[in-house]
């Protein structure tokens, strides 16, 4: 996750709701700095990555379908401008998701 997406959700999106969701999302993270914990505590990245798909209102899509999911990963996440593809996505998925 890149620096400006990690201070939208934290500074931003998590810091401006009266739902607790900061302090849940913060246990994650523990003693280690935001920084940190994002490159090396994997359940306070993946909590961070969820809430990114979760500000967006559409529904995620069919978690069988992974064109689905590469078009949803591309829109929300990478954004139309970022360099990641779909195809890239489709690959990765297709080697450490389903291979595994």
């Amino acid at each position: 996750m890149e620096p400006a997406t990690f201070n939208d959700i934290w500074h931003r999106y998590l810091r401006n709701r009266d739902d607790h969701l900061l302090a849940r999302v913060d246990q994650f993270r523990g003693a280690m700095g935001e920084q940190f914990a994002l490159r090396f505590n994997f359940p306070f990245a993946t909590a961070l990555a969820r809430i990114k798909y979760f500000m967006d209102p559409k529904p995620l899509p069919d978690p069988e379908c992974v064109g689905q999911l590469a078009r949803y990963w591309k829109r929300v996440f990478n954004t139309p401008k970022g360099k990641g593809t779909e195809e890239e996505f489709i690959r990765n998925y297709t080697e450490y998701i389903l291979e595994n």
